[in-house]
């Protein structure tokens, strides 16, 4: 997965684990101490389809990636504005799911994107919220399944 689709993180260490407790609904990212990645996914889903399991990890390694830009790009300032925009704007914070999402679908795991939100919606019974990101029927629309 990450050789295919996130080669900018070939040469980075990254690891991937399930929490011990269920604090999150999915997983979530971090930095690892002295560079790299951690990816941290929900114990309930450590039997879950690989679509659902590919699905949480694209959408963390593509937050991963594209702050990774951000920190290249940003001077220390901007990137403490960025971190401050995120936690305080929601709008903010739903232009940067979407821009994941996008970035999913870019690199080629908008299936997996998908399957991650109908598990979302038809498992756990969370609504979708613009907040989140993109809805399934804009990801069906995007992969050119129009039915909604």
């Amino acid at each position: 997965m990450i050789t295919d689709a996130f080669p900018e993180l070939i040469d980075e260490d990254v690891r991937v684990e399930f929490l011990e407790d269920e604090d999150e609904d999915f997983g979530s990212y971090g930095e690892l101490h002295g560079g790299g990645v951690f990816v941290e996914i929900a114990p309930s889903l450590e039997t879950a389809h690989l679509d659902l399991l590919q699905g949480i990890l694209a959408h963390e390694l593509s937050h991963a990636v594209l702050d990774y830009k951000t920190r290249v790009r940003f001077t220390l300032l901007e990137r403490l504005y960025d971190w401050v925009a995120y936690a305080i704007s929601e709008r903010y914070r739903t232009l940067d799911e979407r821009n994941t999402d996008l970035e999913i679908i870019k690199r080629g795991y908008g299936k997996q994107l998908l399957a991650l939100l109908e598990y979302s919606e038809n498992v756990l019974g969370i609504d979708y919220s613009p907040e989140k990101g993109l809805s399934p029927r804009e990801v069906k629309v995007l992969l050119g399944r129009n039915s909604a």
